[in-house]
C-alpha cells in the first residue's frame, strides 16, 4: 500500500513516505515532488485516529509521489504473474488525462498504468513495449464525479491476443461494464526501467498528473476475487466515516 501522508510511514521532513506490505514491496521509499506541507490543498485527516489520511489532495499539476523501479512491480503476463490496483477517489470533470498508478515511461520503458482518460472514464491498460502494443479496458460510463468512491483494476495475467479480456474494472465494490480492446500481435508486459508514480506519468517530463485526491492506494501480487473487491469497498466506506477496520490484513 502507498500510505501517503500517513504519520506513521511519513518521514519528518515530509519529503518522503514508505510503502507497507509483504515482502519486497514493504519498505520502499516514496518521494514527494515536493514537501508535502507546499501542496497546495490540505491532507484531510480522520477525526478518531490520530493522523490517519483520508484524502489526500493534489493540485493536477506538480503534486505526486514516486518510488525507484523495482522487479516487483513488473508482471510478465506469464499466468504466474497476477496483479491488482485500487484505491479510494475522486475525480473531477477536468478533460485531460490523469493517472492514479503507473509504470509507464516513453518508449522503451512502458508496462502498466491505472488512470482515468480525458472523457472521465477508467482504463486499465498493459503495453508490449519491444512490440509497440497497447491493450486495455475502459469503462463505457463515467463514475459519479466528485464524490468518495473505491476503485479496483485486475488483471489475471493471461497474455497473448486476448489478454484484455482478463481485466475487470470496479467501481464502489461492484464490477463496471467495460470495453476490452485486445490486438493479436500482444505477447505479454516486459520488466523495463520506468519509476512507479503515484498520482502521475513518468515521461520525459512527468505528465497525467491527478487532480482532486487519492487515499490508500493499493498494488498487489493477486487478482482479486470480486469478492474481495466488495468487501474492500466496505473497507474504504468505513475510513470515510473515520471508523477502524481490521479487513485489510485479511486482503493483503
Amino acid at each position: 500500500m502507498f500510505p501517503a501522508a500517513d504519520s506513521l510511514y511519513e518521514a519528518a521532513d515530509f519529503l518522503t513516505f514508505l510503502t507497507t506490505g509483504r515482502g519486497n514491496l514493504d519498505g520502499l521509499t516514496v518521494t514527494y515532488s515536493e514537501d508535502r506541507r507546499n501542496f497546495d490543498r490540505p491532507t484531510i485527516y480522520s477525526r478518531n485516529q490520530a493522523r490517519v489520511p483520508i484524502r489526500w489532495q493534489l493540485n493536477g499539476s506538480n503534486e505526486w509521489g514516486k518510488t525507484p523501479s523495482i522487479a516487483a512491480f513488473s508482471r510478465d503476463d506469464t499466468g504466474s504473474n497476477p496483479m491488482s490496483i485500487g484505491g479510494l477517489f475522486s475525480i473531477e470533470s477536468v478533460g485531460v488525462n490523469r493517472a492514479m498508478l503507473s509504470k509507464m515511461g516513453d518508449v522503451g520503458t512502458q508496462e502498466w498504468i491505472a488512470n482515468i482518460r480525458t472523457t472521465e472514464k477508467c482504463r486499465f491498460a498493459l503495453v508490449d513495449d519491444s512490440a509497440g502494443i497497447t491493450i486495455q479496458r475502459e469503462s463505457n460510463s463515467v463514475p459519479p464525479l466528485g464524490i468518495p468512491q473505491s476503485f479496483a483494476m485486475v488483471y489475471g495475467a493471461a497474455g497473448g491476443a486476448s489478454a484484455a479480456d482478463d481485466i475487470s474494472l470496479y467501481i464502489a465494490g461492484q464490477v463496471v461494464t467495460s470495453t476490452a480492446t485486445n490486438n493479436a500481435s500482444y505477447v505479454g508486459m516486459e520488466a523495463l526501467a520506468a519509476e512507479v508514480y503515484v498520482g502521475a506519468r513518468e515521461q520525459s517530463s512527468v505528465s497525467m498528473e491527478f487532480r482532486d485526491w487519492l487515499s490508500t492506494i493499493f498494488f498487489t501480487h493477486r487478482k482479486l476475487s470480486a469478492v474481495e473487491v466488495f468487501n474492500l469497498n466496505d473497507v474504504y466506506v468505513a475510513m470515510q466515516r473515520a471508523q477502524r477496520s481490521r479487513l485489510l490484513a485479511g486482503i493483503f
